[in-house]
């Protein structure tokens, strides 16, 4: 549980200290400054139905919407309960410790993020700023979010990158209706959006459209009301939107309560104030800059360093957290920009901001007030460069060393008493790596019955109970493994978090997102075609294909059994083919290898004179089990001599029997049932020629890793195999068998009638293909490379070539 409580402590001491500062610093029973009183009668009025207004009748564009909302909703479930309304927003300011966290992981790794959020939960203006029912707490959640949607649109690219450069936009946008001043900070992200890489235009071109819809309504709406160009506000945050400098509190008149234009109705004879205020809004602040130029850098530095009075800062406080702030952490977030100096453009996000930040400091407080408040959102971004910089002069505690085991938890959602093609697959692949050297923990439900497959040294199962087989018990299932996941990962250091994909599963996905692990997802086939989910209503399989495509998101690399498979889930699913590694499935050698025929005929009381046809298959559609039959038809009417066995099951099992009897070749064909693993090699060896007719829809698309084959050829067996990506190409290539046009009966039977006739011919190509197998397609290799493919996904999470 060290993760846990790791966060347990970063949380309960941010909100230790942030109550203690708003209960006895600032006091929780009232509001205490002057935006407080305005954004209060906002929400009041809000609440009452009375429009966005100060005064009925007379909307104002003093304020951005989103607080005075926000408020008038708390206002509406606690009424006027300053206390717990108080409270809510010291849990809104709690959230930006795990956002500088995410943010902090993804510009320089698990350490800095760790490092950054218990900064940012200690930070004494992040803690200050939280006891207030201010601007600030509200537009840091939207701003940070934001930032880390930016930063995960890019690396994740293609269609998905695009949705996260939307939903950044749309954050964004969020960000500066709760405060004007997001307008000046996000010039910084689509400044960083336009630099580097051509790659980003399309994330800037809809990131900016989504923020442009986002805040245009109420741009709208402002031009409606004042006849003015106002963005947002003409106060709270935007000297150049309405001036709280002193060329305004010269005349105090000047500032006003709400801005309104001449003639809207009911409105009192218009003041010069107001004319001036809806025409002077720029021109205000750029004056005071241009009078006061020779002081701007001695008055951004002092602003910068927050040398300034406010709320619980006064006197020998105020001091000692300057100069600490201004000695420590900012250097500190300075030796932060050295660190990360190789990544160029993440950095300069930060520095735009830090840049942008201190300008809109500089014409913000310019009333001799303090640029605390106004600082607040910039510095979580300070945080994650002084959480980098620690991890730097601490330097990288001893790690994994390259050629070292790795520690893998390894998930799926499998039956091990059974012999299907996936628990192989896992199993195998687990036994493997484990057989190589590394340290496995295999996740998975408890078999129903014996367990098939041999154990190995290194190789740990944990059991994940389900009690039935019901959605409800499915989702049981899944709190379980969650939770099985955390308190394995807290009590043991693991290195990789690898899941097998399954139907509806974030569980691995969220699990390695909190333990701090790199997820790598491995995907066989395209879940949403899958025949047992082709019966469910479209919205099903819509909701499938949607939880996968955010368990795509949020792993580091995807693996994929096929190029085409790779292609489709890119295509499909707007994932880089950089984050898809393509690794074949495998056979294991040492259990399908050559073997004497008569003798395993003898072991199962076959018949030594017949010509045995094998056909190994999890019975789908897609396994071409009807186009094997209709060419089967036609060969036993020419040889009776031929015989075919079926191994396997699936939903196709029993139509395939009765399609047997049908075409009246049941004496020619012997339907096995599921055969356990160890036992299948024996079928395999007692044949004559081995057979794979897949159809060509779904796997001409995706391409095939077909383990059937792999096996065949791995015992010496010549192969008749469809002509489709994976397996035509295998088969002609090493010149192991016949590769024959999908979907042609016919020519399935004249390619056995061909190879029944020649014996020499099917021992060469089985030697072919067993040399094929042995150099290219062995479980052995298979782990080797899936290792290869864990060891570059750490290299990369800790910021190695």
């Amino acid at each position: 549980m060290r993760v846990l409580g790791l966060w347990g402590l970063t949380l309960g001491l941010g909100a230790l200290l942030r109550l203690v500062a708003a209960v006895f610093f600032v006091g929780i029973n009232d509001i205490h400054t002057a935006d407080e009183q305005v954004i209060s009668d906002i929400a009041e009025h809000l609440l009452r139905g009375a429009g966005f207004c100060l005064e009925d009748g007379l909307p104002t564009t003093l304020r951005a919407p989103l607080n005075p909302l926000f408020l008038s909703v708390l206002f509406r479930f606690f009424d006027q309960n300053w206390p717990t309304i108080h409270v809510v927003y010291v849990g809104l300011s709690l959230l930006t410790c795990p956002l500088t966290f995410l943010l902090a992981k993804q510009i320089a790794g698990a350490r800095a993020g760790w490092a950054a959020a218990v900064l940012a939960a200690v930070h004494p203006y992040l803690i200050l700023s939280s006891a207030y029912i201010l601007d600030e707490t509200l537009f840091t959640c939207f701003f940070l979010a934001g930032a880390c949607s930016l930063l995960a649109s890019e690396k994740t690219g293609g269609r998905a990158g695009l949705v996260l450069a939307m939903v950044t936009g749309v954050l964004l946008g969020a960000a500066s209706l709760v405060k004007s001043a997001g307008l000046f900070y996000s010039f910084a992200f689509w400044g960083w959006m336009a630099t580097f890489k051509k790659s980003r235009l399309p994330l800037l071109g809809i990131g900016l459209l989504a923020f442009l819809l986002t805040i245009s309504p109420w741009t709208i709406r402002n031009r409606l009301i004042t006849g003015s160009l106002i963005p947002i506000a003409t106060n709270g945050g935007m000297s150049f939107w309405g001036g709280n400098n002193p060329v305004v509190l010269s005349d105090p008149s000047l500032a006003g309560s709400w801005i309104s234009p001449s003639k809207l109705p009911k409105r009192p004879p218009p003041g010069l104030s107001e004319d001036r205020t809806d025409r002077l809004y720029y021109s205000w602040g750029f004056a005071f800059l241009r009078e006061n130029i020779k002081e701007v850098p001695l008055f951004f530095a002092r602003k910068l360093l927050c040398f300034w009075e406010w709320g619980f800062f006064t006197s020998p406080w105020n001091r000692f957290v300057s100069v600490l702030y201004g000695a420590v952490f900012l250097p500190l977030s300075l030796f932060g920009i050295w660190t990360l100096r190789k990544k160029r453009s993440l950095v300069f996000i930060l520095l735009q901001i830090l840049v942008f930040s201190g300008l809109a400091v500089l014409v913000i407080a310019t009333d001799g007030s303090s640029g605390i408040r106004y600082r607040v959102p910039l510095e979580p971004f300070l945080c994650v460069l002084a959480g980098a910089a620690l991890c730097s002069l601490v330097g990288r505690k001893p790690g994994r060393k390259a050629a070292s085991p790795l520690r893998i938890m390894l998930v799926c959602y499998l039956d091990f008493a059974r012999s299907s093609g996936a628990a192989v697959h896992t199993w195998e692949l687990a036994r493997h790596l484990a057989g190589n050297g590394h340290k496995v923990s295999l996740f998975a439900p408890p078999p129903s019955g014996a367990l098939l497959f041999p154990a190995c040294p290194g190789l740990e199962i944990v059991a994940v109970p389900r009690n039935g087989s019901s959605l409800w018990h499915y989702l049981v299932f899944l709190l379980r493994l969650f939770l099985a996941l955390l308190s394995s990962g807290s009590r043991r250091k693991y290195d990789i978090l690898y899941a097998r994909e399954a139907i509806l599963n974030p569980a691995p996905a969220v699990a390695s997102k909190l333990l701090g692990l790199p997820h790598i997802v491995e995907v066989n086939g395209l879940a949403p075609d899958d025949p047992d989910l082709a019966r469910l209503a479209w919205w099903k399989r819509r909701l499938i294909t949607s939880f996968r495509q955010m368990d795509f998101l949020l792993t580091d690399r995807i693996v994929a059994v096929s190029p085409g498979l790779a292609g489709v889930i890119s295509k499909s699913s707007g994932v880089s083919l950089e984050k898809i590694a393509v690794v074949p499935n495998g056979c294991n050698e040492e259990l399908f290898c050559p073997g004497d025929t008569l003798q395993a005929r003898t072991k199962l009381g076959l018949d030594p004179e017949k010509i045995y046809l094998s056909f190994t298959a999890t019975l789908y559609p897609h396994e071409g089990g009807e186009i094997l039959l209709s060419a089967l038809s036609g060969v036993v009417a020419r040889r009776k001599d031929i015989h075919l066995l079926v191994i396997g099951q699936g939903t196709c099992f029993e139509a395939l029997r009765e399609r047997a009897r049908r075409l009246g070749i049941e004496p020619f064909v012997s339907f096995l049932g599921e055969i356990p693993y160890s036992k299948t090699t024996a079928y395999i060896q007692a044949s004559d020629i081995c057979l794979a007719p897949y159809t060509e829809e779904r796997n001409a698309a995706i391409g095939l890793s077909p383990l059937k084959v792999y096996y065949y050829m791995a015992c010496g067996r010549p192969v008749i195999a469809t002509d489709i990506p994976g397996v035509g190409d295998l088969v002609k290539a090493s010149e192991a068998g016949i590769a024959i046009p999908p979907g042609s009966p016919e020519s399935l039977g004249e390619a056995v009638l061909l190879l029944a006739d020649a014996p020499e011919q099917r021992r060469e190509m089985g030697e072919r293909g067993r040399r094929l197998v042995a150099e290219k397609y062995t479980w052995t290799l298979t782990a080797r490379r899936i290792a290869e493919v864990c060891e570059e996904v750490l290299r990369q999470r800790n910021g190695e070539n």
